[in-house]
C-alpha cells in the first residue's frame, strides 16, 4: 500500500508554487525573503560588520559576525566541540534579554523561518515534482515501526506546505481522517488508567484534562493562552517518552519557557500524582528491559535494547525507547491497519483491482484513474484524494478507519484489542484547509 500511495503522489498547484517562489511577485514569500535578508545585512552593516546576504546561510560566518565581531553571549554551545549554537532558542533567548536588538535578531528569526519554507517546501516541491505531482517515498523503517519517508519528507508537512496540495480530479476534494488522540489513547488503555481514557472517549482533550485538573486549575486555549498550552504540550510529551526533569527543563527552554530543573521535576510529579497507573506502567516497561535487555509490544514483536546497567551511559534513552516503542508501535499498527481498509474500500467500491489499480498509476491501465485513491500518511492522519462522484464515500473512509478489527491480519495478532477510536475529518479543496 504504501507503494501505491507513491505511485499516486500528491497533486500540487504548480501556479501557486511557482508564484511563491518569483522574487519579481512584491508578496511573494522569495520577496518576502529576500526582503528580510536585506534587513539583516543594513543591522549588521549598521553595527560595523560587513555581511553579504547570500552568506546567511552560511553558519560560521553567521556566528563568527554575532559572537566574535558583536561579543554577543554564547547562550548554549555544543557537546561535542564547545563552539556555540545559534539555533532558534539561542536567538530567542538573545532577542529576550537584548529587546533593543529586535531590526538585527528578530528579523534574522524571521528570515530563518521564511527560508527555510521557501528552500525546504517551495524550491523542493518545484524541483522533485513530475508533471504536477510529488511522489515523495515512504517506508517501513523507524525503530517503533512508524512509517518513515523523504524526498522530501511527507510525515512532517507545515501547514503552509500543505497549502499546495490540491485534487487532481476537476471539481474533486482532498480528504483527511486525523486519529483522534490516538497514542494518549494508547497510552491509557495498556496502563489502565480507565478515568482518563473515559474522559478521552467523552471528548475531552488529555491537554485540557492535564491543565484543568493538575497544572492550571482551568482549561487553556492555544490563541489565548500560548505559553501555557506549549507547557501542558510539552509536559505530556516529557510524561510519554519518560524523561528526566533535566531533559524536560532543556524541551521548554526551547520553546521559550523559562523554567529551571525543580519546576520541571515538579511538573512531572504532579502527573504522576494524577496518573499513577501510567507511571507503574513505565516502571514496569523499565523492569523489563533491566532484566532481559528487550522489549515485547502488545502484538509480540521484539525489540532488543542491550545496555549495560542503570546509570551506564545511554541507559535511560533505552528505557525511554522501551517506553515509546509499544506506544508507537501499536499506534503504527492501527493507522497501518487503516491505510488496508481504506483502500480496500475505494477499490472495491470502483470496481477496480489491485493489478489494474497498479497499472492505473503507472499510466498504462489505458484509463485515467477517476476513483478515490490514498496520497500520503502523516504519522495518524489519513490522506486521500477524492473525485466529485465519490465524495459520498469520505465517511465511511473515517468509519473504516476506526474499525481496525474488520481486517483479518490485525485480529490475527491482536485479538484482544477493544479500544475505542474515533477520527476527525476534513474535506476540502486544498490540503489543510478549514472545512
Amino acid at each position: 500500500v504504501l507503494a501505491r500511495i507513491e505511485l499516486a503522489g500528491l497533486s500540487l498547484d504548480m501556479d501557486r508554487l511557482s508564484w511563491e517562489a518569483d522574487p519579481n511577485q512584491e508578496a511573494s514569500l522569495a520577496t518576502k525573503t529576500a526582503v528580510l535578508s536585506e534587513r539583516v545585512v543594513q543591522a549588521l552593516a549598521k553595527r560595523g560588520v560587513t555581511f553579504a546576504a547570500e552568506d546567511l546561510t552560511n553558519e560560521a560566518r553567521l556566528k563568527k559576525a554575532l559572537f566574535d565581531d558583536l561579543k554577543f553571549p554564547a547562550r548554549a554551545r555544543t557537546k561535542k566541540t564547545g563552539a556555540p549554537k545559534l539555533d532558534k532558542t539561542v536567538l530567542q533567548k538573545l532577542l529576550g534579554r537584548r529587546p533593543s536588538e529586535r531590526d538585527l535578531l528578530g528579523n534574522l528569526l524571521e528570515w530563518r523561518k521564511h527560508n527555510k519554507l521557501l528552500t525546504t517546501y517551495v524550491h523542493a516541491f518545484l524541483e522533485k515534482q513530475k508533471d504536477g505531482v510529488l511522489h515523495p517515498s515512504l517506508f517501513l523503517g523507524t525503530r517503533t515501526w512508524r512509517r518513515a519517508g523523504n524526498n522530501p519528507n511527507p510525515q512532517n508537512l507545515p501547514v503552509y506546505a500543505k497549502q499546495f496540495v490540491k485534487s487532481r480530479f476537476p471539481d474533486g476534494r482532498i480528504g483527511s481522517h486525523d486519529y483522534d488522540q490516538l497514542e494518549p489513547r494508547i497510552f491509557c488503555w495498556l496502563a489502565e488508567e480507565w478515568d482518563v481514557l473515559n474522559r478521552i472517549l467523552d471528548g475531552e482533550s488529555i491537554y485540557q484534562i492535564l491543565a484543568k485538573d493538575v497544572l492550571f486549575g482551568h482549561t487553556v486555549d492555544k490563541r489565548q493562552h500560548p505559553i501555557e498550552y506549549r507547557l501542558v504540550k510539552a509536559v505530556w510529551l516529557g510524561i510519554s517518552y519518560r524523561m528526566q526533569a533535566r531533559k524536560l527543563m532543556m524541551t521548554l527552554q526551547q520553546l521559550g519557557i523559562d523554567v529551571d530543573e525543580a519546576e520541571a521535576a515538579e511538573y512531572l510529579a504532579k502527573i504522576w500524582r494524577f496518573m499513577p497507573k501510567i507511571r507503574r506502567y513505565q516502571d514496569e516497561r523499565r523492569q523489563e528491559v533491566l532484566e532481559t535487555g528487550q522489549i515485547v509490544t502488545p502484538i509480540g514483536i521484539v525489540r532488543h535494547l542491550p545496555h549495560d546497567g542503570p546509570g551506564s551511559p545511554g541507559f535511560e534513552h533505552v528505557v525511554n525507547q522501551a517506553v515509546n516503542v509499544s506506544i508507537q508501535g501499536s499506534a503504527g499498527m492501527i493507522a497501518g491497519a487503516g491505510l488496508l481498509l481504506v483502500e480496500e474500500l475505494f477499490l472495491r467500491v470502483a470496481g477496480v483491482s489491485y493489478v489494474d489499480h497498479v497499472r492505473n498509476l503507472h499510466g498504462r491501465g489505458g484509463e485515467v484513474v477517476a476513483y478515490p485513491v490514498l496520497c500520503d500518511e502523516v504519522h495518524d492522519e489519513i490522506v486521500q484524494d477524492y473525485p466529485p462522484d465519490y465524495l459520498d464515500l469520505f465517511e465511511e473512509a473515517g468509519k473504516v478507519l476506526t474499525e481496525p478489527m474488520r481486517l483479518e491480519e490485525f485480529r490475527e495478532v491482536w485479538p484482544w484489542f477493544d479500544l475505542p477510536l474515533a477520527v476527525k475529518g476534513t474535506l476540502t479543496e486544498r490540503w489543510g484547509e478549514e472545512a
